[in-house]
């Protein structure tokens, strides 16, 4: 049986290209002045791609709530974080955001969180990055 897309229903492209999408919006949107504000503008790209295409819950691509971000510091600043399956996202106080990609089995435990938080700049591949409206990246 032949099927065919309707005009209003667009083909649903791979997770990585509609992570591509995603990272366009949170690259097009005004700088965050907080980490809770970044978070917001992360949530709402999600949301704007996964339900353009309509992907269904169980396999939507989503942000976290920022309430339950682990925390860490870095130098001076308080960086919140959530951990997915295959990336991190950082918070800074100043609503910049640093996307990094892992394997989960080669995630730091949280005493490596508390004790080198620097792990994640070194080691853990940058797939996307947003200062905040200071001008200012996650790590700096």
């Amino acid at each position: 049986m032949e099927t065919f897309s309707s005009p209003e229903t667009p083909s649903v492209p791979e997770k990585k290209i509609r992570l591509v999408e995603i990272f366009q919006e949170i690259a097009n949107a005004t700088p965050a002045s907080t980490a809770e504000e970044a978070n917001k503008i992360v949530a709402a790209a999600f949301q704007k791609i996964e339900s353009f295409y309509n992907i269904p819950d169980r396999a939507k691509m989503v942000s976290y709530p920022f309430g339950i971000c682990s925390r860490m510091k870095h130098k001076e600043h308080e960086i919140r974080y959530d951990v997915y399956n295959r990336h991190t996202v950082f918070y800074r106080e100043n609503g910049s955001i640093d996307i990094r990609q892992i394997n989960a089995s080669d995630f730091p435990n949280e005493r490596i969180l508390a004790e080198k938080p620097e792990h994640f700049k070194e080691n853990l591949q940058l797939i996307f990055e947003k200062p905040g409206a200071d001008g200012k990246r996650v790590w700096e």
